[in-house]
Protein backbone atom coordinates (compact mmCIF):
# COMPACT_ATOMS: atom_id res chain seq x y z
CA UNK A 1 0.00 0.00 0.00
CA UNK A 2 3.08 2.30 1.01
CA UNK A 3 4.23 1.52 -2.49
CA UNK A 4 1.61 3.22 -4.32
CA UNK A 5 0.88 6.48 -2.28
CA UNK A 6 4.84 6.60 -3.08
CA UNK A 7 4.52 6.30 -6.75
CA UNK A 8 1.58 8.72 -6.95
CA UNK A 9 3.45 11.46 -4.62
CA UNK A 10 6.35 10.86 -7.55
CA UNK A 11 4.13 11.75 -10.77
CA UNK A 12 2.65 14.74 -8.52
CA UNK A 13 6.04 16.30 -8.16
CA UNK A 14 6.71 15.37 -11.94
CA UNK A 15 4.34 17.04 -13.42
CA UNK A 16 4.42 19.85 -10.96
CA UNK A 17 8.44 20.48 -12.26
CA UNK A 18 7.26 19.71 -16.22
CA UNK A 19 4.30 22.05 -16.10
CA UNK A 20 6.42 24.96 -14.34
CA UNK A 21 9.45 24.34 -17.48
CA UNK A 22 6.46 23.79 -19.94
CA UNK A 23 5.05 27.46 -18.85
CA UNK A 24 8.75 29.29 -19.03
CA UNK A 25 9.22 28.22 -22.10
CA UNK A 26 5.74 29.62 -23.47
CA UNK A 27 6.23 32.96 -21.51
CA UNK A 28 9.66 33.34 -23.06
CA UNK A 29 7.90 32.41 -26.60
CA UNK A 30 5.11 34.86 -25.63
CA UNK A 31 7.30 37.57 -24.98
CA UNK A 32 9.57 36.79 -28.17
CA UNK A 33 6.50 37.20 -30.27
CA UNK A 34 5.61 40.23 -28.54
CA UNK A 35 8.71 41.98 -28.71
CA UNK A 36 9.20 40.83 -32.76
CA UNK A 37 5.37 42.04 -33.48
CA UNK A 38 6.38 45.73 -31.57
CA UNK A 39 10.11 45.76 -34.25
CA UNK A 40 8.42 44.78 -37.21
CA UNK A 41 5.50 47.75 -36.73
CA UNK A 42 8.38 50.33 -36.24
CA UNK A 43 9.93 49.17 -39.59
CA UNK A 44 6.27 49.37 -41.21
CA UNK A 45 5.35 52.80 -39.71
CA UNK A 46 8.89 54.47 -40.31
CA UNK A 47 8.92 53.11 -44.11
CA UNK A 48 5.58 54.70 -44.45
CA UNK A 49 7.27 57.90 -42.79
CA UNK A 50 9.84 57.95 -45.05
CA UNK A 51 7.24 57.45 -48.06
CA UNK A 52 5.19 60.69 -46.63
CA UNK A 53 8.54 62.76 -46.21
CA UNK A 54 9.79 62.18 -49.93
CA UNK A 55 6.30 63.45 -51.50
CA UNK A 56 5.32 65.90 -49.52
CA UNK A 57 7.09 70.08 -50.06
CA UNK A 58 10.12 69.77 -48.95
CA UNK A 59 10.33 68.16 -45.44
CA UNK A 60 12.21 70.52 -42.87
CA UNK A 61 15.81 69.44 -43.06
CA UNK A 62 16.31 67.77 -39.24
CA UNK A 63 13.71 67.57 -36.48
CA UNK A 64 12.87 64.70 -33.53
CA UNK A 65 9.51 64.57 -32.24
CA UNK A 66 8.08 62.16 -29.70
CA UNK A 67 4.64 60.13 -30.15
CA UNK A 68 1.67 61.09 -30.30
CA UNK A 69 2.25 64.39 -31.85
CA UNK A 70 0.31 65.34 -34.55
CA UNK A 71 2.48 69.01 -35.41
CA UNK A 72 4.32 67.41 -38.39
CA UNK A 73 2.57 64.94 -41.00
CA UNK A 74 5.67 62.76 -41.07
CA UNK A 75 5.52 62.30 -37.28
CA UNK A 76 2.05 62.04 -37.60
CA UNK A 77 1.90 59.11 -40.61
CA UNK A 78 4.75 57.04 -38.00
CA UNK A 79 2.51 57.27 -34.68
CA UNK A 80 -0.78 56.99 -36.38
CA UNK A 81 0.42 53.29 -37.67
CA UNK A 82 -0.93 50.50 -35.64
CA UNK A 83 1.74 48.90 -32.95
CA UNK A 84 3.67 51.79 -32.27
CA UNK A 85 3.72 52.61 -28.47
CA UNK A 86 3.33 55.91 -27.56
CA UNK A 87 6.78 57.37 -26.39
CA UNK A 88 8.27 56.60 -29.59
CA UNK A 89 10.89 59.02 -30.46
CA UNK A 90 10.67 59.54 -34.13
CA UNK A 91 13.56 61.52 -36.02
CA UNK A 92 13.78 62.89 -39.34
CA UNK A 93 17.13 63.63 -41.23
CA UNK A 94 17.88 65.01 -44.44
CA UNK A 95 21.09 64.74 -46.04
CA UNK A 96 21.19 68.33 -47.34
CA UNK A 97 19.91 71.22 -45.86
CA UNK A 98 17.44 72.40 -47.24
CA UNK A 99 16.05 69.06 -48.39
CA UNK A 100 16.79 69.69 -52.43
CA UNK A 101 16.19 66.81 -55.35
CA UNK A 102 18.14 63.46 -54.48
CA UNK A 103 18.47 64.45 -50.76
CA UNK A 104 18.34 61.15 -48.86
CA UNK A 105 15.30 61.52 -46.26
CA UNK A 106 16.33 59.19 -43.02
CA UNK A 107 13.41 58.49 -40.43
CA UNK A 108 14.69 57.05 -37.15
CA UNK A 109 12.10 55.09 -34.84
CA UNK A 110 13.52 54.26 -31.00
CA UNK A 111 11.41 53.16 -28.08
CA UNK A 112 11.76 51.53 -25.28
CA UNK A 113 10.03 47.53 -25.15
CA UNK A 114 8.81 46.68 -21.72
CA UNK A 115 8.18 42.82 -21.13
CA UNK A 116 5.64 41.88 -18.98
CA UNK A 117 7.60 39.46 -17.03
CA UNK A 118 11.63 40.07 -16.80
CA UNK A 119 14.56 40.85 -14.88
CA UNK A 120 16.17 39.29 -12.34
CA UNK A 121 15.18 34.96 -12.12
CA UNK A 122 14.53 35.53 -15.96
CA UNK A 123 16.97 35.17 -19.10
CA UNK A 124 15.80 38.44 -20.53
CA UNK A 125 15.87 42.28 -19.02
CA UNK A 126 13.10 44.17 -18.18
CA UNK A 127 13.33 46.82 -20.91
CA UNK A 128 14.99 46.65 -24.30
CA UNK A 129 15.39 49.38 -26.44
CA UNK A 130 14.11 48.83 -30.20
CA UNK A 131 15.30 51.45 -33.12
CA UNK A 132 15.07 51.00 -36.60
CA UNK A 133 15.19 53.50 -39.67
CA UNK A 134 14.34 53.68 -43.33
CA UNK A 135 15.42 56.19 -46.36
CA UNK A 136 14.45 57.03 -49.42
CA UNK A 137 15.17 59.49 -51.88
CA UNK A 138 13.77 62.80 -52.47
CA UNK A 139 12.62 63.71 -55.94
Amino acid sequence: MNYIKTIKGQTLIETALMLLFLLTILLMVTEFARAWFTKNSLKNAVRQGARVAVVTTPPIANFSLTCPNSNNVVISSVCSQPGVPAGTNVTLNCSATPCTSNSTVTVTATTTFTYVVGGSPWLWPKTQNLSTNASMRYE
